[in-house]
């Protein structure tokens, strides 16, 4: 893409806006994901460089938070904290930035797996969502680097608090019912773990 930021004045890391779900897995070299939530002062670009979003005239966008490419997440330029879009937010200290301990003091229980996201993709309800998963994988989604790659950097103590961030903005455009499963087999691997059990189909039960 040939637009310049306005803000650093480079144009090699300047990314396109696309709102909504896509029917395919965009071209990460040309779009960034903007969320399903659409206004009409939304930017239509983002540097990658700077993390600027502006608009076709070059005019910045004036937010003190920063998208995480999805619409679910917001960073605040200030504190740094991550919070969901929906949400109120009033700067933390910088020393809580980034916890994910709970109340307890023991890190957080249930995550996102590579594990989780192949038994995902071998599920009925994944199978059956024809028009979103022709192009998508799971790891293309929720991975390390997918499109809601934030949630793999998260963990959750409870079944309720992983339904509430993945449910957040009408869950980025995945279908409930695939959230639902992907919740299930989180909790069924986290309790095989503490069993220390293995199973001798990964697939078995799902």
């Amino acid at each position: 893409m040939n637009k310049k930021c306005p803000a650093c004045k480079t144009s090699d890391g300047v990314r396109e806006f696309l709102y909504g779900m896509p029917s395919e897995e965009p071209d990460p070299n040309k779009y960034v994901l903007g969320g399903c939530i659409i206004s009409d002062d939304m930017p239509d670009y983002r540097c990658l460089n700077c993390a600027t979003d502006f608009y076709k005239n070059n005019q910045i966008y004036s937010n003190r938070f920063v998208s995480d490419g999805t619409g679910i997440l917001f960073q605040c330029r200030e504190c740094k904290v991550w919070f969901p879009a929906l949400d109120s937010h009033e700067c933390e200290d910088a020393d809580d930035v980034g916890s994910v301990i709970s109340e307890s003091g023991n890190s957080k229980k249930f995550r996102i797996s590579h594990e989780a996201l192949s038994i995902l993709e071998n599920t009925e309800e994944w199978r059956e969502c024809l028009g979103f998963t022709i192009g998508f994988t799971g790891e293309s989604v929720y991975g390390p680097e997918g499109s809601l790659g934030v949630f793999w950097q998260r963990s959750w103590d409870t079944e309720s608090e992983i339904r509430e961030d993945l449910m957040q903005n009408m869950g980025g455009g995945i279908p409930p019912w695939v959230i639902d499963k992907l919740i299930e087999i989180i909790l069924r691997l986290s309790e095989n773990e503490d069993k220390n059990t293995t199973k001798a189909d990964p697939w078995a039960n799902y």
